[in-house]
């Protein structure tokens, strides 16, 4: 373990970065803080003896709020595979056990955040497909893919390298894995709510939590609403690399930011 000292009001991380490391708080307080309604809240403060970072670092996904000092803050950070390596490493019971209680409760986290009206197509100014793993990052870079129009498709690439067309972004081979040729699409329904509907793929997806396939579609239906500000779609299982975050701007964000 190494120590980290940080003053009231320095960042310990923000949301979007990569999950390498998982701290413990041996004294003061720090503020977690997310994007809610287009503004940064805090929606807890944690104190001496408590965790955090843990649930990126498990599930292999980049950072999902950010961490500010309350106060003059003393941490433990232990890094990733060290982490890992204390549960039975990336094949042990025990890292796996975790990981599933980690899923299920993000899982329940975004049940409870997309119970909202969802979004519409007349009230979003901007769409940004973002990566939400180490692996989708690389490849999409930091600004990921800002989509100009639909229906926009997601699915594999003919090269070794990422293809951006303005109708569709294709990844290489190296993750058809958990991917499809053609795996799902981001559309506006009849009435305008935005939607990702699965286009047959082998593996389905999971969208805000929400399991979405064809083969499945008597359970759980091919299709999944999205809400304004961000979105999770993993395309494959809840454990896939393959995460990314669909980012919806609303319109009215759009004009108090110009």
């Amino acid at each position: 373990m190494q120590t980290v000292k940080l003053q009231a009001g320095e960042v310990l991380y923000r949301a979007g970065d990569i999950s390498d490391k998982v701290y413990f708080i041996e004294a003061g307080e720090v503020e977690v803080r997310r994007v809610m309604d287009h503004q940064e809240v805090t929606v807890a403060t944690l104190g001496k003896g408590q965790m955090l970072g843990e649930m990126g670092v498990v599930r292999n996904c980049i950072r999902s709020t950010t961490i500010v000092a309350g106060t003059t803050l003393t941490l433990a950070s232990i890094d990733t595979n060290e982490f890992k390596e204390a549960f039975g490493g990336e094949k042990g019971v025990g890292l796996k056990l975790l990981r599933m209680i980690c899923d299920r409760l993000c899982t329940t986290t975004e049940a409870a955040h997309v119970a909202g009206d969802p979004a519409h197509s007349g009230s979003v100014a901007g769409m940004q497909l973002l990566g939400a793993s180490p692996e989708l990052q690389s490849l999409l870079g930091v600004g990921g893919i800002v989509i100009q129009s639909l229906p926009f498709v997601v699915g594999l690439s003919e090269s070794t390298s990422v293809e951006i067309k303005p109708n569709r972004v294709g990844l290489p081979m190296a993750a058809a894995g958990q991917l499809g040729e053609d795996h799902f699409q981001i559309e506006a329904g009849p009435d305008g709510a935005l939607i990702v509907r699965d286009l047959e793929s082998w593996l389905g997806s999971v969208v805000n939590g929400r399991r979405i396939s064809t083969f499945e579609r008597f359970e759980t239906g091919a299709i999944a609403d999205l809400h304004a500000g961000d979105n999770e779609i993993i395309t494959g299982g809840q454990w896939s690399p393959i995460r990314f975050t669909l980012r919806l701007s609303s319109a009215m964000a759009g004009e108090a930011a110009a």
